[in-house]
């Protein structure tokens, strides 16, 4: 009897062993534990009851990431750290009413979480606490919560509708990054400030209304936000951050505050349907590339306030058809106007030093610059290939023209030089096609390199005696040029100065000119015989294929030119009359 006895208990043992060795069905799975939090798990539903500060960083909370729902008691204070991340079954959330502290991604990636009741007892949230549930339709974040952290929201990409605490006063960097569904948002008055790339890619964003009280709109705030029409930015904003509207490509227009000082570094870059922006008298400053690749800009207004226009700040804005820089500008920076192709008029103001390089480059519809006195540099390719532009003055403070300053004009046709130019140098006017006369200042010390090569209409040319040397191809290749005059102190002729000028008649050499250089006047086959200086130093063809046979090969203008034919025929005559006077001496 004690056998069987015994045989039965071991078979009851082992029935029980392999009853909970079989796997259980998810309804019927319970779990609970008191490790960091009191919780209790059946099937799929979570219950936590007690409270602790546990977070879960290595996302290994014990309940696991099957779960579908989940009650938190009113007793319960805090949610740890990545409570709940990655749950994707999670469909509903019910929160306790004692519940002050949501932690980080406690609910980051429960992807099929549509709405969460905040009870009013919270007062923090923390950063990218629902970051990526792409279900998620709406939240009101109660009143008691004052700073909405960093990336709350981020890619919520079904998030429409967001209610924000009325006592928030500071919204942190990247809350709804990536809210592609989110329309339109209020801030409460009591916001102070905001974080940077806030509403980044929020491509359905229509409507905003910013607190009042803000100092700054921070960068990337509405970056690729291209629904935005338009907005109001308040009285109080100071600066507008770095590409803190690029690539709007719906807003049509912008008035800058009365406050404004700045706007940033490609603030309003790619804002393709920008059409006009009114700018304010406190603004000082306007950022590198601001409003480069606006094209459908027309109008700018900007105020006698601004000190800095940054390089590239219009460039590539095609419909710009006006610009009136500012008197307070000292220096228009490189690129600034680049292939602006619709800006017919231009004023510079009177306090303008500096024009930087390729500030004005492709502007192929200004067809008239006035440069005022106070100009002293034009930069290279300052106004390269502005091909509409038939007159161009320049003003008496200008000393230096940088290399290509003014190439392929190819309207230009008068240029009025200012008494104080000193340095006109390479290419300044090269393939400016349509320019018919050029009287350079007395005062010019140095003509650089093609500074007109291939003026292709130049009829007439008068260089001064305070030039040095003409320089390397000067005048090449200017096949209308008539009629030049070089004035009494020039030393040189460089090589090719008047290369290919096929229609050159009237021109004398000054009793200066020490050197006439290679091919200077090559293929000029209208040049007249030229007087040329004693002692003259001439490159080799520098008159080659004239007409002229002024000099070529020689070093002293007072020895005639004797062929090299008539030189062997006057010794071959020499030679027989020696022979003819030996044989006679012999008989």
């Amino acid at each position: 009897m004690k056998k069987l006895l015994m045989v039965t208990a071991v078979g009851l043992v082992l029935a029980t062993s392999v009853i909970l060795m079989l796997p259980a069905s998810v309804d019927e799975t319970t779990a609970e534990g008191t490790s960091g939090t009191n919780w209790y798990l059946d099937g799929t539903v979570l219950t936590i009851t007690g409270n602790t500060h546990q977070d879960y960083y290595d996302k290994d909370a014990p309940w696991g990431t099957d779960i579908t729902e989940v009650y938190v008691g009113n007793n319960v204070t805090y949610i740890g750290a990545y409570a709940f991340a990655d749950c994707t079954q999670l469909t509903a959330v019910h929160l306790g009413n004692g519940v002050e502290n949501i932690s980080m991604n406690v609910f980051e990636g429960c992807t099929s979480l549509t709405s969460i009741e905040l009870p009013a007892s919270l007062r923090g949230l923390g950063s990218e606490a629902f970051m990526n549930c792409t279900s998620l339709e709406s939240v009101i974040i109660p009143d008691g919560v004052t700073e909405i952290s960093d990336g709350l929201f981020s890619g919520c990409t079904s998030l429409r509708s967001v209610g924000l605490s009325q006592n928030a006063e500071l919204v942190r960097g990247g809350v709804f990054y990536m809210c592609t569904s989110l329309t339109s948002i209020t801030f409460p008055s009591s916001v102070t400030k905001l974080g940077t790339g806030m509403f980044n890619w929020c491509t359905s964003l229509q409507n905003v209304v910013l607190p009042s009280g803000i100092k700054e709109i921070p960068a990337s705030t509405f970056y690729q936000c291209t629904a935005l029409e338009s907005i109001d930015i308040p009285d109080s904003v100071i600066y507008i951050e770095s590409t803190a509207f690029q690539e709007c490509t719906s807003l049509r227009s912008i008035v800058m505050p009365d406050s404004l000082y700045s706007i940033g570094y490609m603030s309003f870059y790619k804002c393709t349907a920008l059409e006009s922006v009114v700018m304010s008298d406190s603004l000082s400053i306007i950022g590198k590339c601001a409003f480069m690749d606006c094209p459908s800009l027309k109008t700018v207004e900007m105020p006698a306030t601004i000190k800095t226009i940054e390089e590239r700040a219009f460039e590539d804005c095609g419909s710009l058809e006006s610009i009136v820089i500012p008197s307070g500008l000292e220096t228009i920076r490189e690129r600034t106007f680049e292939d602006c192709a619709s800006l017919r008029s231009l004023v510079v103001s009177d306090t303008v030093v500096e024009i930087e390089e390729m500030a004005f480059d492709g502007c192929s519809s200004l067809e008239e610059v006035i440069l005022p006195d106070s100009v002293q540099i034009v930069g290279t390719y300052a106004f390269n290939m502005c091909s509409s532009m038939t007159n161009l003055v320049l003003g008496s403070g200008l000393r230096v023209m940088e290399a290509r300053a003014f190439s392929d004009c190819s309207s230009l046709e008068t240029v009025t030089f200012g008494n104080g130019l000193e340095t006109l140098n390479n290419a300044v006017f090269i393939d400016c096609t349509s320019l018919k006369e050029v009287v350079l200042p007395t005062g010019l010390e140095t003509l650089g390199p093609a500074a007109f090569g291939n003026c292709t209409s130049l009829k007439t040319a008068v260089v001064p005696g305070t030039v040095a040397t003409v320089g390397y191809a000067a005048f090449s290749d200017c096949t209308s040029l008539e009629s030049v005059t070089l004035g009494e102190g020039i030393g040189e002729i460089g090589a090719r100065a008047f290369y290919g000028c096929t229609s050159l008649s009237e021109i004398s050499i000054p009793g200066s000119v020490k050197t006439i250089g290679e091919s200077a006047f090559y293929d000029c086959t209208s040049l007249p015989e030229l007087e040329l200086p004693d002692g003259v130093t001439i490159g080799e063809d520098a008159f080659s294929e004239s007409t002229s046979g002024s000099g070529s090969g020689r070093s002293d203008s007072s020895v005639p030119s004797v062929s090299p034919v008539l030189i062997l025929a006057i010794a071959a005559v020499i030679i027989a009359a020696l022979i003819y006077a030996l044989v006679r001496h012999n008989h």
